[in-house]
């Protein structure tokens, strides 16, 4: 008897130990993920953080939470549903699966794939060298590439069948100040 109570035990601490964790949960406040790892992490209820560093496998966001990604941040998955917003300056991220309303604000960062659907908006801030293949990316989607703005950054991103539809190009700022220059000729020429 005692052989079976101790192997029961010992079986149940194993499963408990190694049963995944849940999810971290952030709701409604500022947050600051400077290092460690996290398996998931839930957004909520207008939460902001800035994920300076460590690794975050999967970022759920929801109701208008805003997340900031800088340099050494490393995010496997990040996907931002009713009017989350993201604001990526570096680091590291594997892939985005924007939806709903959310705005996706891309500056500079290692990323491999976007997947964009619902009236969600992805703004990527880049040179206007930028190509794009329908069928040059992973599982037989697009492929865009390009250089990021003002850096020397190229980048290369599978985009899903749709995405594309979803990204606007941000021009640099010399664009659009020509842009404004050709304005104040053209309304003096017209006087």
């Amino acid at each position: 008897m005692f052989h079976k109570t101790t192997l029961l035990v010992t079986v149940l601490t194993a499963l408990i130990l190694t049963s995944p964790t849940h999810a971290l949960t952030w709701d409604g406040s500022y947050h600051l993920f400077d290092s460690g790892f996290e398996d998931e992490l839930f957004m909520i209820n207008a939460a902001t953080a800035d994920f300076t560093g460590g690794e975050v496998v999967f970022l759920l966001m929801y109701d208008n939470c805003q997340a900031d990604v800088y340099d050494d941040a490393t995010l496997a998955l990040i996907k931002p549903f009713e009017s989350a917003t993201v604001d990526i300056h570096g680091g590291t991220v594997t892939s985005i699966f924007a939806l709903d309303s959310s705005v996706m604000n891309i500056f500079r960062c290692s990323l491999r794939d976007i997947t964009a659907d619902n009236s969600s908006i992805i703004n990527l801030y880049v040179e206007n060298d930028y190509d794009y293949d329908p069928n040059g990316g992973i599982y037989g989607h697009g492929l865009l590439t390009g250089t990021w703005f003002n850096t020397t950054d190229d980048f290369s991103i599978s985009l899903s069948t749709y995405a594309y539809d979803h990204i606007n190009f941000v021009p640099e700022p010399c664009s659009l100040f020509t842009v404004l220059l050709g304005g104040i000729f053209l309304s003096r020429r017209k006087k």
